[in-house]
């Protein structure tokens, strides 16, 4: 379900880590009824910055044996081939892939771990 966006305004920081993170604090401006104190919300933050790239699940990109960041590209039926790419974080649960491979190219996004095991 889609709702409408709600403005915020930056608060500060948190002083402490929580599970390896930072806390930010924001203050809603103008809250609906219909929201509740300590009611989890998603928070989306734009910074202007144009990306591009090809963005997939994080799962789909594993680590080779020397430690370079593959992709596994399904050429044929029953056949892949790992594809050395780079990548730039997007956000919790994606990357974004700079270099390796090209828009049309089809990935493995589930499963690339086992693959890899394969190898």
């Amino acid at each position: 379900m889609r709702r409408k966006p709600i403005p915020l305004s930056f608060r500060g920081f948190g002083r402490a880590l929580q599970q390896q993170a930072t806390l930010v604090q924001f203050s809603i401006e103008d809250a609906p009824a219909t929201l509740a104190i300590g009611q989890p919300v998603r928070v989306t933050a734009q910074n202007g910055a144009g990306v591009s790239g090809i963005i997939v699940p994080r799962d789909a990109v594993v680590r080779g044996g020397n430690g370079e960041a593959l992709v596994w590209r399904h050429t044929d039926p029953e056949r892949f081939e790992a594809k050395p790419v780079r990548t730039e974080p997007f956000d919790a649960t994606r990357v974004v892939i700079r270099a390796g491979i090209a828009t049309g190219d089809r990935i493995v996004v589930r499963g690339a771990e086992h693959l890899n095991q394969i190898r």
